[in-house]
């Protein structure tokens, strides 16, 4: 039997009196690439945000990794997960490289995770560029090597291929099912075939 490595129960999540999550319950089990779709709007952000404790959920139950979601867990399982919600987060003026340098301080993680999650993420020859002259593309493998850095067994992407050119889409794809053979990810898009393919 598989482990349930994210499970909900009737998470729900409102703003302005209006239901933003509404009684989601999920159950993603070890070894997946869990694709959640739906339309721009859906709540998939949302829900993302409350599996990470970055928003308070109104009600329900979130366990992650074997442990609840709450105040007293929560730094122990952000320390086994990785993430990109939304959009990467970068210094433009400073370097790929200088950028990893400034994750792995804040996260205590030896520089020497730079060029793994470079080579992994495909960008180890750009490492010097600096970030403001990256492409989109770029940008979004730059924040993927952040969620690598510290060796996560749960990965969560918000819309990773959103804004990619079709060249682009391709090889996160790729990546995605590369990362897919170490970590559990759960993938939020809204469009079909990048879950299909």
């Amino acid at each position: 039997m598989k482990t349930a490595i994210i499970q909900t129960e009737d998470l729900t999540k409102s703003y302005h009196h209006r239901p933003v999550v509404d009684g989601v319950s999920l159950l993603i089990e070890q070894n997946s690439i869990y694709g959640f779709l739906g339309p721009n709007g859906a709540g998939k952000t949302t829900t993302m945000k409350l599996l990470l404790g970055l928003t308070p959920k109104d009600s329900g139950s979130i366990s992650i990794l074997g442990h609840q979601m709450n105040e007293e867990n929560r730094i122990a399982v952000l320390s086994e997960t990785g993430s990109l919600i939304e959009n990467p987060s970068y210094y433009g003026n400073l370097t790929g490289y200088e950028n990893l340098k400034i994750s792995c301080t804040l996260k205590g993680l030896p520089f020497s995770e730079i060029d793994r999650v470079l080579k992994i993420v495909r960008m180890d020859s750009q490492k010097h560029k600096k970030a403001s002259h990256y492409s989109l593309g770029m940008k979004q493998r730059l924040g993927i090597a952040q969620a690598l850095l510290n060796r996560p067994k749960l990965l969560i992407l918000d819309e990773p291929t959103a804004g990619l050119d079709p060249k682009e889409r391709v090889r996160f794809r790729e990546l995605i099912a590369e990362l897919g053979t170490d970590s559990i990810v759960l993938l939020s898009t809204h469009i079909i075939s990048d879950v299909e393919q």
